[in-house]
């Protein structure tokens, strides 16, 4: 069986529809892969917005519950505070050191010339008032600042749900 014979000019009119058709599927193609890429894009976008918004309430959920964690603390910290100033101030009264003279109103020599009660061991320390307060305001700071501390490894959020 042969081939039936053509012309070349036939002969250019199927190679160019030949060639047309497939640039024709070729764009096609390109086509589809361009909407199919543009609606991935479109996806992607869609769930980095929803990402964005579920972050977003997950930071406000994290500052909500951060700040009753701080406002829980700094009101153990007060309650603290003032307990710990009521037995500075018992202490101060108590081991307060007190003048020689006996008289209801001590004169001003009296106070510049302070004594040492005979229950003070000759080795005592005397403190200011002022220094035993700054030094109780101090520790009880520092206690609480490290009770904090022990909240900061503690989960705000619970990862599970």
């Amino acid at each position: 069986m042969s081939w039936p014979a053509i012309s070349l000019r036939q002969a250019l009119y199927i190679a160019g529809g030949v060639a047309f058709a497939l640039i024709f599927a070729w764009a096609l193609r390109i086509d589809f892969l361009r909407a199919k890429h543009l609606n991935e894009y479109h996806d992607c976008q869609t769930a980095s917005a929803a990402n964005a918004k579920a972050q977003a309430k997950q930071k406000a959920e994290y500052e909500r519950k951060s700040e009753e964690r701080a406002d829980a603390v700094d009101k153990t910290h007060e309650a603290e505070l003032a307990e710990a100033r009521a037995a500075v101030d018992e202490y101060i009264r108590t081991h307060r050191v007190r003048s020689s003279s006996v008289s209801a109103t001590p004169s001003a020599a009296d106070n510049s010339r302070a004594s040492i009660p005979a229950e003070v061991p000759a080795a005592g320390v005397v403190v200011a008032e002022a220094d035993v307060r700054a030094c109780n305001e101090a520790i009880e700071y520092a206690w609480s600042a490290y009770g904090w501390a022990q909240t900061i490894n503690t989960p705000i959020i619970d990862r599970d749900n």
